[in-house]
């Protein structure tokens, strides 16, 4: 099995990180704050870790996505519930329905370059994937069609139909969002934006204090991870080429799964300077930063279940397509 820092990365990020970062800083304007996040939040990593796969042109594309989607999250970061005047204008430069500016010329020209590489179908669901998806769970919009783009396949719109499919899907975008949830608490807490953040929920819903929301996620997660299994086990046949596609698709969700929690603990996005203490430990520190009523409130948590949850998928995880060969994708216990 493949160690972790080896046969998980793309082999195109160093080359692709030069390019992708000249790109986002050349078409739009950030602050020195926002331009020392992105860079410290090390996003062709992050790309490297979820499309380990792709070809070079493809990895390009997928590390842009990357840089615009934690672009436009930067941006808006104080918008009131992503709805705000900067989000809907950069949303809507996907439809070329945007004034010049700047900031839409990043959108614009990211969706110029992809127009031309992705068949009609798989257009079609990207622009309407970015309208609907961008405002419910910006991950999701790097998930689906960005999947099928590095794999080099184009789904018909009949598998995205099918209820047992649609599951699986599901059951990945949601240990996503929950491992999104668990990992950034911290930035957002220090923000004062964590009232919307699923631990918080948690902690309101079922009076349990920070360990109990964690603990409780890391069971709902494994949850997820079983309906994940349960669901590719039943899988109905379409007959090849597509079951092929069908199956490459479903284990680089898995891999995208892996390759997200394995980002986290690699840059200091949402663990500050402590992420390789955190990676080590499994104990996230909490209030290392001055908090929103400008007092430090100290206190930990343990990740241990969700990373163990984790550490048992990336396991079961193995990927066989003939566009890229086999990539195994194993996660190392931190």
């Amino acid at each position: 099995m493949a160690s972790m820092g080896q046969r998980n990365l793309n082999p195109h990020e160093d080359n692709v990180r030069a390019e992708s970062e000249e790109w986002v800083f050349s078409l739009c304007a950030f602050t020195e704050s926002q331009r020392s996040q992105l860079l410290a939040s090390d996003l062709p990593r992050f790309a490297s870790r979820t499309y380990p796969y792709a070809s070079y042109e493809k990895f390009r594309i997928c590390c842009d996505c990357s840089f615009l989607v934690f672009a436009i999250d930067e941006i808006t970061d104080d918008e009131d519930l992503k709805q705000g005047p900067v989000t809907c204008t950069l949303v809507g430069a996907m439809g070329g329905d945007a004034p010049p500016s700047l900031r839409n010329n990043l959108v614009e020209d990211y969706r110029s370059r992809l127009s031309k590489l992705v068949g009609p179908t798989l257009w079609r669901r990207m622009l309407n994937d970015w309208d609907t998806a961008y405002l419910r769970f910006q991950r999701e919009l790097q998930i689906r069609d960005h999947v099928e783009y590095a794999l080099g396949i184009e789904l018909p719109d009949e598998v995205y139909e099918n209820m047992v499919f649609i599951e699986i899907y599901l059951a990945a975008v949601d240990m996503i969002w929950l491992s999104n949830d668990v990992c950034s608490y911290e930035k957002e807490y220090v923000k004062g934006h964590e009232a919307c953040n699923f631990l918080s929920i948690i902690m309101h819903e079922h009076s349990v204090d920070i360990q109990g929301a964690v603990d409780y996620s890391g069971v709902k997660f494994r949850e997820m991870f079983d309906r994940f299994i349960a669901a590719k086990a039943h899988l109905p046949s379409w007959g090849e080429p597509l079951d092929s596609d069908i199956a490459a698709f479903v284990e680089a969700l898995g891999i995208w799964v892996v390759g997200y929690l394995h980002w986290t603990f690699e840059t200091p996005r949402y663990f500050g300077p402590w992420y390789e203490e955190a990676k080590r430990t499994c104990v996230v520190r909490i209030g290392t930063l001055e908090n929103k009523e400008g007092r430090y409130k100290s206190f930990r948590f343990v990740i241990g279940a969700l990373i163990i949850s984790v550490f048992i998928i990336g396991c079961a995880l193995t990927i066989h397509h003939a566009c890229f060969g086999t990539v195994r994708c194993f996660v190392n216990p931190f």
